[in-house]
């Protein structure tokens, strides 16, 4: 189960199966949202799920779901879970808001990395999760280049959530080539 087919969970999830001798194909993936999939696992409707923080912690607290592995590595050290895109004309036309923009962004997820409590509590608010004492905290990127996505980008081709790999420059701005 994953909160979105062909997402990027469910290509970290396809790698790991298939580094680990499974057979990744034989896969049967159903979507739901992240808040339901803690409770799909602990009732037997599905076998497993992708949950992402702070649901999982969440799951892990009833004691009724255990943690499996975590997924990803087999794609890169650092794997890119999410982005925000515009189309090449607004980009043209906007480079100094977007250049102020990215940094905005590298530099909320700086404050995340070092503000794990504080962090967790916003997540937690705007998520409608339960926010978890402990939970995990994902590290953000406090840097970005166009090759960090590229091992991504090959991944989500291989496992079948894109049709065929291209140069993740051409959809980045040029300096952050």
């Amino acid at each position: 189960m994953t909160s979105a087919l062909e997402n990027i969970l469910q290509v970290q999830v396809d790698a790991w199966i298939d580094k680990n001798g499974g057979d990744w194909k034989s896969v049967k993936w159903v979507e739901a949202p992240p808040a339901q999939e803690g409770g799909a696992v602990a009732t037997g409707r599905v076998d497993a799920a992708t949950i992402t923080e702070t649901f999982l912690s969440a799951a892990i607290a009833t004691g009724d779901v255990r943690l499996l592995a975590y997924t990803g590595a087999e794609i890169s050290p650092l794997v890119i879970e999410g982005g925000y895109f515009c189309t090449p004309d607004y980009a043209k036309a906007h480079a100094d808001l977007i250049r102020r923009f990215a940094k905005a962004v590298l530099d909320a997820g700086q404050w995340a990395n070092n503000h794990h409590s504080e962090a967790v509590a916003i997540m937690a608010k705007y998520s409608k999760a339960t926010s978890i004492a402990g939970a995990n905290h994902a590290v953000y990127p406090e840097t970005f280049k166009a090759s960090d996505l590229q091992a991504l980008i090959n991944a989500s081709a291989k496992y079948g959530a894109l049709k065929a790999p291209y140069p993740a420059g051409d959809i980045v701005l040029p300096e952050l080539h």
